[in-house]
């Protein structure tokens, strides 16, 4: 799979629908409440989860996204999501899947976490908790307290081919110290929004 621009992969719905599914049954209240993507590329991850208009938030650093991402948070940001308020009680995020990213973009997480009490679900690579950058900057770092597996390869780039490489939901409650694996019962997303990842990254059907 080729480096797209900006690094830009548009969150798996497959995916999507699955965390959606285990939040409606693990924490279904944190659905009617804010959530805030700070890396959020056109949008599709808060989207796909359905949390209602009103409290979507997102930040997203390149400017080239802006127009697909207010269709979907109209109350968006360009700029850089490390540096700017967030202003919403949980996060969902697909940062970059450069270590040092997804390190500074956790780090960032868990620290908002602290102060809102809020969830953090993070779609990461399964090598990324053993990677230099946590161990370097990351030493802080509470491991998660759920390892989501999807039920099928994550397809980053919009094929429906399924990545190579493991990729995990990492999710974070505050006051929960164990970490639990648990493996995702299959997921079935709105057509329609997988008709948007695949048109989003150029992929034809």
């Amino acid at each position: 799979m080729g480096k797209r621009p900006d690094g830009f992969y548009p969150t798996d719905m497959y995916a999507v629908e699955a965390l959606y599914q285990w939040l409606l049954a693990m924490h279904p209240q944190s659905l009617r409440e804010t959530w805030i993507d700070p890396a959020a590329g056109y949008g599709g991850l808060v989207q796909g989860l359905r949390i209602l208009v009103a409290n979507r938030r997102a930040i997203e650093l390149h400017a080239r996204h802006r127009p697909e991402l207010l269709q979907r948070v109209p109350s968006a940001h360009i700029g850089d999501g490390l540096a700017l308020p967030w202003d919403a009680k949980h996060c969902a995020l697909n940062p970059d899947f450069n270590n040092k990213v997804m390190t500074a973009f956790v780090t960032r997480a868990l620290e908002h976490q602290q102060r809102t009490g809020g969830l953090v679900c993070c779609l990461a690579l399964a090598t990324w908790w053993h990677s230099d950058a946590v161990r370097v900057r990351g030493l802080g770092l509470r491991k998660p307290s759920h390892i989501l597996v999807p039920d099928r390869r994550v397809s980053c780039d919009g094929s429906g081919r399924g990545d190579m490489r493991a990729i995990d939901w990492l999710v974070w409650v505050l006051g929960e110290t164990e970490t639990r694996v648990e493996w995702l019962p299959p997921a079935a997303p709105d057509a329609r929004l997988v008709a948007e990842h695949r048109r989003l990254v150029g992929v034809v059907s």
